[in-house]
């Protein structure tokens, strides 16, 4: 997860989720901001990032996490209750076929990056409903391979939506506080027709603007939003504390050649490196010698892992 030298993300505060919806009755607390000074250089090569904002030892809480899924507590009769799930994704016109939403393909020094609906063209923005709380949608980036962890084995691919809290419900004015994030697995399999429209325009000399591209939601996410939700970290510094994590429990695919275009602009990249050894758990057709970018499964600690299943009618209904 990428984010500017200079910024004030908040969080969420000191967060508990009560069937699905997020309680922000605490105050919130800043998550270490490096103000006017410019952190130092950072990279995948050593991730102690002891100097970088909270990524420290010392600071408890951070992601990504490995989900022990027979230890993931289930909301009561999830399948049967619809109040337990919450998953409202909203967004307005179609932004496969509106002219006037635009987004940004970014190559930045560690991963891809499309910055989503750049200018805020959106009549209405595109988002989740949480409670009483909008959180719109920012961009989505990729980690290979995934950063958290299934019962100690990864994916070979992750995606990261990241949503910003807006409107007046939020606890501060600043559009880069309270995060949510949705996180999608990926594995080599079929192609992914969602990234088929896009993954072949991203270049590492310069943004590309894109238009019609697609309702994420709909048209990239798993029809069964099933997830996993903790409060974590941002998983780059400087680690930025009390974001809520909500983890698809469902993942889709990718192709071969999708993953391969992707690792071969990483290797370029100058902050991920090579492992010593190959991630467990990623798909047979993994080449040894690729750089990654996830930063390793911290310690889980006091926290809770909830896992909210989507009731069958909402499924049925997408």
């Amino acid at each position: 997860m990428r984010f500017p030298s200079k910024f004030s993300i908040i969080g969420l505060g000191a967060l508990a989720t009560v069937q699905g919806q997020i309680n922000t009755t605490t105050p919130v607390a800043d998550a270490g901001d490096f103000g006017d000074i410019t952190p130092p250089a950072w990279t995948y090569a050593d991730t102690t990032w002891a100097l970088q904002g909270r990524c420290g030892v010392s600071n408890p809480n951070q992601s990504p996490i490995n989900i022990v899924s027979a230890s993931a507590s289930s909301t009561p009769d999830a399948t049967a209750d619809a109040t337990a799930f919450n998953f409202d994704a909203q967004g307005f016109p179609d932004s496969a076929i509106s002219n006037a939403q635009q987004s940004e393909l970014e190559v930045n020094g560690h991963t891809w990056e499309v910055a989503w609906d750049d200018h805020h063209n959106a009549t209405d923005p595109y988002g989740i409903n949480i409670g009483d709380k909008f959180y719109r949608l920012a961009q989505y980036h990729y980690h290979s391979p995934s950063e958290h962890q299934v019962d100690g084995q990864h994916y070979d691919m992750e995606a990261h939506h990241v949503h910003f809290c807006a409107g007046i419900s939020c606890q501060t004015n600043e559009t880069d506080d309270e995060i949510l994030v949705v996180a999608v697995f990926m594995n080599v399999g079929e192609p992914n027709t969602y990234l088929t429209s896009y993954w072949n325009d991203f270049n590492a000399s310069a943004d590309v603007d894109i238009q019609h591209l697609g309702n994420p939601y709909t048209q990239f996410m798993p029809a069964d939003k099933s997830y996993y939700s903790y409060v974590g970290s941002t998983t780059t510094p400087p680690c930025a504390s009390n974001v809520q994590w909500l983890l698809l429990q469902n993942s889709v695919t990718m192709s071969q050649a999708q993953l391969t275009a992707y690792h071969n602009s990483v290797n370029t990249l100058p902050q991920p490196a090579v492992p010593a050894v190959p991630p467990p758990g990623v798909s047979a057709g993994w080449i040894n010698s690729t750089k990654i970018n996830n930063r390793p499964v911290q310690a889980l600690g006091t926290r809770v892992v909830t896992l909210y299943t989507q009731p069958p009618a909402v499924a049925a209904a997408e």
